[in-house]
């Protein structure tokens, strides 16, 4: 895969396809992008309803974590009162792309599989990867244990706020652990009553 040395900041200054990008969506002044004024606060011409949590702003405005990633976060404070903005989105004339599939996350996608086969060494070697280009030191896991709960950080820090989350705690089977969601029928999706009389050999998902 392409070195990740050169890559920083692939969404700041306006860039587009970077050698970050394996997939992007293009937007312009004339097909545009909402999420920037969804995201940005009023200074910025943006109207801030979706914003990160406060768990995951600290842990991004935390450099020692993040690195270079606490760029992600805007805080403003107004009347003693700070706010946490995503910033991944910005450019005020609706043209951020979408960013689809990104080669960090074939890096981290690699890691693992690595680290599930028991090759610690590759594992770490792709996980310090996005690590160092994100102006961190290599991790400190040893374990396979250990190495698989590093790359599942990384994640949440490198994706933050790109749609991942989610996905990986199900996929792992720790959505239940760390979200507190005891029935296990809520990590599921009901199937579409349209999609069940289609195929007969649909069962739906159980709790619903």
């Amino acid at each position: 895969m392409p070195s990740l040395a050169h890559i920083t900041h692939f969404f700041a200054a306006n860039a587009t396809v970077t050698q970050e990008s394996v997939f992007e969506l293009q937007y312009n002044i004339n097909v545009t992008n909402s999420q920037a004024y969804n995201w940005q606060p009023s200074s910025n011409g943006g109207v801030g309803w979706v914003t990160p949590t406060p768990a995951v702003a600290t842990l991004l405005l935390n450099t020692a974590v993040s690195g270079n990633r606490n760029s992600l976060i805007l805080t403003q404070t107004t009347g003693g009162v700070t706010r946490y903005f995503g910033n991944l989105y910005y450019r005020t004339a609706g043209t951020d792309p979408i960013y689809l599939i990104r080669i960090a996350e074939l890096y981290l996608i690699r890691a693992e599989a690595l680290a599930q086969l028991n090759d610690l060494a590759g594992a770490t070697r792709d996980l310090n990867a996005v690590r160092s280009r994100a102006g961190l030191t290599g991790t400190t896991a040893t374990t396979q244990a250990n190495l698989i709960l590093a790359i599942e950080s990384e994640n949440r820090l490198e994706f933050a706020f790109e749609d991942h989350r989610w996905y990986d705690l199900i996929r792992t089977g720790r959505a239940g652990t760390i979200l507190g969601i005891s029935d296990p029928n809520k990590l599921l999706l009901p199937i579409p009553y349209a999609q069940l009389l289609i195929d007969p050999n649909l069962s739906q998902n159980p709790g619903y």
